[in-house]
C-alpha cells in the first residue's frame, strides 16, 4: 500500500488521478497531498520528484505542512505532504490529492492545463500496468515516456528556427488545442517557449 512508499504504490492507488499527478508535476504546478497519517503522506510524497526524472530535483517537496497556515502554500511549484484537508483551500494549490479518499481534484483556475490528449492516454496504460511493475521498471518507464515527450517538443521548438515556440505557432501545428495547450504548458516549464 502507500505506507511503503514508491513511485509504483502511488500510481497504483491513485488509479486514472496518476495521470493528473505526472501531468501536475511535468507542469510544475502546485500540487497539495493530504492524509491524516503522516508517515503514509511522506511515503507517498518522497516518490513525486521521480515523475519528472530528469529534473533530479527533490526541492519542490515541502515534506511536512498543517495545512493552517497560508504561507505554507504560498510560492511556486511545489508538492506539500498537509496534514489537514485543503479542498477548501483551492487557491492555494492546483491540485489536490486526498490520499485518503484516493481522490485527486484540479483547481478551476488551472483545469485548461489538464485536458486529455493521447499523452495522457499514454501514461494512463502505462500507470494501469504498474501494479504489475518493480518500482524501478515504473521509474523507468515513466522517465522514457517523459523523455520521448520532451524530444518531441524539441524538435517543434527546432522547426521554430529561433523564434522561440509559442501556444499559437503549436496550436497551428497541431489539430488537438488540448494537446498544443499541454505541450505549450510543458515547454513553459522546461524553458523551452517564448514567454512574451
Amino acid at each position: 500500500g502507500l505506507g511503503r512508499g514508491g513511485l509504483r504504490e502511488v500510481v497504483s492507488a491513485l488509479g486514472e488521478g496518476a495521470v493528473t499527478v505526472w501531468a501536475a508535476v511535468l507542469l510544475k504546478k502546485r500540487l497539495a497531498l493530504y492524509h491524516p497519517d503522516i508517515l503514509t503522506l511522506q511515503a507517498a510524497l518522497r516518490p513525486l520528484p521521480g515523475l519528472a526524472w530528469h529534473r533530479r530535483d527533490w526541492s519542490i517537496l515541502r515534506p511536512f505542512c498543517t495545512g493552517e497556515e497560508a504561507s505554507e502554500l504560498e510560492g511556486g511549484f511545489f508538492c506539500a505532504a498537509c496534514l489537514h484537508p485543503q479542498e477548501g483551500a483551492e487557491g492555494a494549490w492546483d491540485v489536490y490529492v486526498d490520499l485518503a479518499a484516493r481522490s485527486v481534484t484540479v483547481a478551476a483556475h488551472t483545469a485548461k492545463d489538464f485536458g486529455a490528449t493521447s499523452v495522457h492516454r499514454d501514461m494512463a496504460r502505462l500507470f494501469a500496468n504498474a501494479p504489475e511493475m518493480e518500482e524501478e521498471e515504473v521509474l523507468e518507464a515513466v522517465s522514457a515516456k517523459t523523455a520521448e515527450l520532451l524530444a518531441k517538443l524539441q524538435v517543434l521548438v527546432e522547426e521554430e528556427e529561433g523564434a522561440g515556440l509559442t501556444l499559437a505557432s503549436l496550436t497551428e501545428q497541431l489539430p488537438n488545442a488540448a494537446l498544443a495547450n499541454f505541450l505549450f504548458g510543458v515547454a513553459l516549464a522546461e524553458g523551452l517557449a517564448a514567454t512574451d
